[in-house]
């Protein structure tokens, strides 16, 4: 049975404001991260921050506002665990055994954020779960306990009014450091398990309340049904990875296709499409490296790949589509 004969028949408004030279960034949760590879590798320019992978919005709050302030960290801010330092705001992907590249590697990714916001056309913001943590100590909120004991956190839950109040407040102060920005919010359509079934999905409504809320406030703030998607559109667990968790490579590809649709205007659909023929070309592998015809397809794909610089000067500088 083909996906579309089982699929409940469903459509997202068309509204084209992605061009092949638009600029992207991405922030939140790791379906966040993968729509963000999905857009780098279909050659867009495209970056995620500004603290890398987070999940609850009250925490990736935190992290966007000190972007946005330019506010630097400093060894005071970092925890260290014994053999590595890390910061709370960020993902572990940050952390390392040395205390001044990871405080260097934060602040150079933070500066780079703040200036990558400033050019983009579009934000999209994808979140995760309304469960949070919050150091006992401090009563700062984290992102990330990176394994510290369960006993110097608690545990709290985000209702969808403070959610909104919050981004509301950070949409409007990331407008006053670039005025044309769109964004699009999105919630994530991995589940949370741990939290509990009914816990996960008080979460889920709290979030999806909290982003129409936030759409029916702003301008030009969109909702991207990225959750209803694979939970009410694939509806099937053939379309989730082994963990019965996150969605599978096949559902963000086709995830990405309805973004693609929604999102993109013509040209930047053309652009991927002819991006998505010279990858064929290009991924082709012959055994015979010496013969006239693989030298025949090598300058193929060179011609094509100069072709598409031609075309779209912004690949030129965009690493991951060659």
């Amino acid at each position: 049975m083909e996906p579309q004969e089982w699929m409940i028949p469903f459509s997202t408004p068309s509204l084209g404001f992605i061009r092949p030279e638009s600029r992207l960034f991405f922030s939140g949760s790791c379906f966040g991260e993968a729509m963000y590879e999905a857009a780098h590798h279909s050659g867009f320019q495209s970056f995620y921050g500004p603290c890398g992978i987070v999940f609850n919005p009250l925490a990736m709050a935190e992290g966007f506002q000190r972007m946005l302030e330019a506010r630097a960290y400093h060894q005071s801010d970092m925890l260290y665990d014994g053999s590595l330092w890390h910061s709370f705001d960020h993902h572990s992907s940050f952390s390392g055994t040395d205390a001044r590249q990871v405080l260097d590697g934060i602040n150079l990714h933070m500066s780079a954020a703040r200036e990558a916001l400033m050019q983009a056309d579009i934000l999209v913001l994808s979140f995760g779960t309304a469960w949070h943590y919050r150091l006992m100590e401090s009563g700062r909120i984290v992102s990330n306990n990176h394994r510290q004991p369960a006993a110097a956190f608690i545990k709290e839950f985000a209702d969808a009014g403070r959610i909104s109040s919050v981004w509301e407040r950070l949409i409007q102060d990331s407008r006053r450091v670039n005025p044309r920005l769109k964004v699009c919010l999105a919630v994530s359509p991995v589940k949370y398990l741990r939290d509990g079934l009914v816990q996960h999905n008080q979460s889920k409504a709290s979030l999806i309340s909290a982003v129409h809320s936030l759409c029916s406030q702003l301008p030009d703030v969109h909702y991207f049904p990225s959750y209803e998607l694979l939970v009410d559109v694939l509806r099937d667990y053939r379309w989730y990875a082994a963990d019965m968790a996150h969605p599978s490579a096949q559902a963000v590809s086709m995830i990405w296709r309805e973004f693609s649709a929604a999102w993109m205007n013509e040209a930047a659909r053309h652009m991927m499409q002819e991006l998505g023929r010279y990858k064929l070309l290009a991924d082709h592998k012959t055994r015979f490296p010496d013969t006239q015809a693989a030298k025949n397809l090598e300058v193929r794909k060179a011609t094509l790949q100069q072709q598409l610089i031609d075309a779209y000067p912004h690949l030129n500088g965009t690493r991951g589509w060659r």
